[in-house]
């Protein structure tokens, strides 16, 4: 905030880090800037080397010492600045990595998981129990039967931040805070891409026991391996179209049992060309249906040649859904060839699924490196991610194509 300073601030996290240790200074730190308490204007990383590790460290990182400068300290300590320095880093990459864009990241619904690939299990419904039980006689036993889904293989990403003596000495705070955001960024946007590009069905990983299927089909009769979820010739005008989606979607068949699926139509997916279209449906306060009827009524007077409407006035049914778009969708829909009048509508999040061996994190490189005595880099963080995107059940989706 304003009423810091630089060395106010550099002295504070000394303070804390005495008083808490650096790994608790350090989170506390990070979130102190994610959540805009300390502003990255009030940082330097000149002040904080100063301030943890003292001049004579600080002065070793001066381009014109080259090792001019002797370390009387010879036991300098540089991970506490290493472990601030690692916070910042992560506090920016962190806002880049949560861009209000990634909308789809927070659509479908995280899995953690320490399998690279893996079944996963599920129960098979049992279908309908009405066993009728006879007075005093014995309930009968239920059998669930085996349900599991073959996940695709996680996939690592990831990238290594170098700090160097002169960012240090200079004081290019702004650079790294820059750079670790457009880190955080690409990282955000490599899975933002991966999740849409399994929602839109441009790539299909579903596996039910072994039997791969793409995430849309229109085949019938619907079975194990066949499911009806493609509704052609319905563009996105009005609630028909909507009611449309949601009548394929209640003609949904569990593959176990053939009884209806227990599920409804929570969002819809559309790209920004319809995104206007979408919220004035969602968001109507009313809606009115009728039908033209002809002829007249005698009694009341009203001619034979006169035509009128019988009217339906009520509340908007679909006020409820979340209408989800964003740029990275059209140019996703562009790439594999879909027009962007298709829009998507289910449950996404029961659909669809991110499963994480570890979310974004921050590794430091150990000190005395080679690079720091070849490359003159004082320290490195290494930045990865391990996920990858699975479709677990398509049936609660659909495309509608215009």
């Amino acid at each position: 905030m304003g009423t810091f300073t630089e060395v106010d601030v550099a002295r504070h996290l000394k303070e804390e880090i005495r008083v808490h240790g650096p790994d608790k200074t350090g989170k506390n730190f990070a979130e102190s800037l994610r959540k805009g308490d300390i502003s990255y204007e009030d940082v330097s990383i000149r002040a904080i080397c100063k301030e943890l590790c003292g001049n004579e460290y600080f002065e070793s990182c001066n381009p014109r010492s080259r090792g001019g400068v002797v370390l009387r300290e010879a036991d300098v300590d540089t991970s506490q600045f290493t472990n601030i320095m690692g916070q910042l880093i992560f506090a920016a990459l962190m806002e880049g990595a949560v861009n209000e864009s990634f909308v789809f990241t927070q659509v479908v619904q995280n899995m953690p998981t320490t399998q690279n690939t893996e079944i996963i299990p599920q129960v098979a419904h049992p279908g309908d129990q009405n066993a009728t039980v006879a007075e005093g006689a014995a309930y009968s036993e239920v059998n669930f039967g085996e349900d599991f889904i073959n996940a695709p293989a996680t996939v690592k990403a990831g990238v290594i931040i170098p700090i160097t003596r002169e960012a240090i000495f200079f004081d290019l705070t702004g650079q790294i805070v820059s750079q670790a955001r457009k880190i955080g960024e690409g990282m955000g946007m490599y899975k933002e891409k991966l999740i849409i590009d399994e929602v839109i069905g441009a790539t299909n990983s579903y596996s039910r026991k072994g039997v791969a299927a793409n995430t849309y089909l229109d085949l019938v009769p619907k079975n194990f391996t066949s499911w009806d979820n493609i509704a052609a010739t319905n563009g996105l005008t009005d609630l028909d179209n909507i009611d449309t989606a949601e009548q394929l979607l209640a003609g949904m068949e569990d593959p176990n049992t053939s009884e209806p699926m227990i599920m409804t139509g929570t969002q819809i997916v559309v790209p920004t060309g319809l995104a206007m279209r979408a919220s004035q449906i969602v968001n109507a306060t009313e809606t009115n249906a009728g039908t033209a009827m002809s002829g007249g009524d005698a009694t009341i007077g009203i001619a034979a040649v006169r035509n009128f409407t019988q009217r339906f006035v009520g509340p908007n049914p679909v006020s409820d859904l979340r209408v989800i778009t964003s740029r990275y969708l059209n140019s996703r829909m562009t790439t594999a060839a879909q027009a962007l009048t298709t829009w998507y509508y289910g449950d996404f999040n029961r659909a669809f699924a991110w499963r994480e061996n570890w979310p974004i994190t921050v590794t430091e490189a150990p000190n005395n490196s080679e690079a720091e005595f070849t490359k003159d880099i004082s320290m490195r963080f290494k930045v990865s991610q391990r996920g990858s995107v699975v479709t677990l059940e398509p049936r609660h989706v659909c495309r509608n194509t215009a």
